[in-house]
């Protein structure tokens, strides 16, 4: 890498495709949309909320945003989110389980974002509740 790349740092805690991570249908922010296909609810943990989801129901895709900053190296996403939750996913559905984390220049997560063969209820009620603790776990660390 030179001083003169401008790549968007990212956290891949496994090998990616660049076709992979550069092709996604889902949005990235808050940004209300109403396009069709596309569903958007606050992530919450516990009684708040701690961030976004958008999901895309044609693509089957889904984008979990952060409401605060939350360090992507921090141990409730590292650990976690990445290590247990995702692997875990990857393991079990191979090549039909993609996700990457989308992170700015300072290490902090934009978002995380999961793509599946099928995206059913129940796969989507796990995401969201280990995104949501990860989230507001990872804003209580002090950096």
């Amino acid at each position: 890498m030179t001083s003169d790349d401008t790549t968007t740092p990212t956290i891949q805690p496994e090998p990616v495709e660049t076709g992979q991570t550069g092709s996604w249908h889902v949005p990235t922010t808050k940004d209300p949309t109403t396009r069709e296909g596309l569903k958007q609810y606050p992530l919450g943990y516990g009684n708040k909320t701690v961030g976004t989801t958008n999901l895309d129901e044609i693509n089957f895709e889904v984008a979990f945003i952060p409401d605060g900053r939350v360090k992507a190296d921090s141990s409730p996403i590292k650990s976690f989110l990445v290590g247990r939750i995702f692997s875990g996913m990857k393991e079990k559905h191979g090549a039909d389980c993609v996700y990457y984390l989308d992170v700015d220049a300072d290490g902090f997560l934009k978002c995380a974002l999961v793509r599946m063969t099928e995206i059913e209820a129940e796969r989507l009620k796990e995401l969201s509740n280990a995104c949501g603790w990860a989230f507001q776990k990872a804003s209580e660390t002090k950096s």
